[in-house]
């Protein structure tokens, strides 16, 4: 929680910055004047990214043989949420922590499901780039998406790919570095096997279209014109830009991709207005999924707490 914090503050500096290097007069006038309907239509959309990548939770959680009710897997899910603003989401590894408290499910059981996520989700997010690319941007640049999609879809799908890469680690005294990649392949083999890391890959490709979606739906709410492959372009790549950056949600690195991008796609619009647009996206997704995540921690909380308390108050048994 103490990293929690850390990256809220973070946040906070990073947004007064790029106030700071624009006409905040102007910022605040693009803000209001947002049409309130595409806010609420983007929110949908991002909640919808969520219901689809619960699926794929689901999926995955079926694949290990674990069995939970799916109030408390979707209470779990959504609790995740909340360390999405840690580096790379790793901190969604919170999630394994929940379920073993409510349902006893040790947490090196479901651990691997975090990899599954993030592999998937780059996966589909370097699809999203490619087909984009092929539609506005530029043939080399979609080529080489698509190269790396199948490129890490391949060496992913199929850990024998894994052995050059350990060999090279050891030849290069390397071994710690080798140990955890090797232990790394055992510990997600289950879950990414050639055909559930197509269905997870082609899950996590129609949640993040969803929230690509909701660029364009904001765009059209600003009154800019930007095409949709554009908007799947650009918030695809600024999304990975950010995942890779290792920093906490992204921040800096999403916002400033996703502004430059935005500069090239529309060269017509100001300052502030893509700023604004960039600003309405993540907190459409980004802190929109915090928000959500926060609720559901609160809600697992009352949950433990009257389960215990129902615990304490049962009826003793006399010996």
């Amino acid at each position: 929680m103490r990293k929690l914090g850390l990256s809220i503050v973070l946040a906070v500096l990073v947004y007064g910055v790029f106030a700071a290097l624009t006409d905040v007069r102007a910022l605040g006038s693009a803000l209001t004047s947002i049409d309130p309907r595409a806010v609420v239509i983007a929110l949908a959309l991002s909640t919808a990214n969520y219901l689809v990548r619960f699926g794929r939770w689901s999926l995955y959680l079926r694949k290990l043989g674990v069995r939970v009710a799916w109030r408390p897997s979707l209470t779990v899910f959504v609790a995740g949420l909340l360390m999405s603003i840690t580096p790379g989401k790793l901190g969604e590894a919170w999630k394994s922590l929940l379920l073993k408290e409510s349902t006893g499910v040790p947490v090196t059981r479901t651990a691997g499901i975090v990899v599954a996520e993030r592999v998937t989700d780059l996966l589909a997010l370097l699809a999203l780039m490619s087909l984009a690319a092929f539609r506005s941007v530029d043939l080399r640049l979609a080529l080489l998406a698509l190269a790396l999609t199948l490129g890490v879809c391949a060496f992913f799908a199929f850990p024998a790919l894994s052995s050059p890469v350990v060999a090279a680690l050891r030849r290069l005294e390397r071994d710690a570095l080798a140990e955890r990649v090797e232990r790394f392949f055992t510990s997600t083999g289950e879950l990414l096997g050639p055909s559930l890391l197509v269905q997870g890959t082609l899950i996590a490709c129609a949640a993040w279209a969803l929230e690509a979606e909701g660029l364009s739906i904001l765009a059209d709410g600003l009154g800019l014109e930007l095409p949709r492959s554009d908007a799947f372009f650009i918030y695809a790549t600024a999304t990975l830009a950010g995942g890779l950056a290792m920093l906490p949600g992204g921040l800096g690195v999403t916002e400033g991709s996703m502004a430059a991008l935005l500069g090239r796609a529309l060269p017509g619009a100001t300052a502030p207005d893509r700023m604004a647009l960039t600003l309405f996206s993540r907190c459409t997704t980004l802190w929109w999924g915090v928000l959500l995540g926060a609720c559901a921690n609160l809600l697992h909380v009352h949950a433990r707490r009257r389960h215990r308390n129902a615990v304490d108050t049962g009826p003793s048994r006399l010996p």
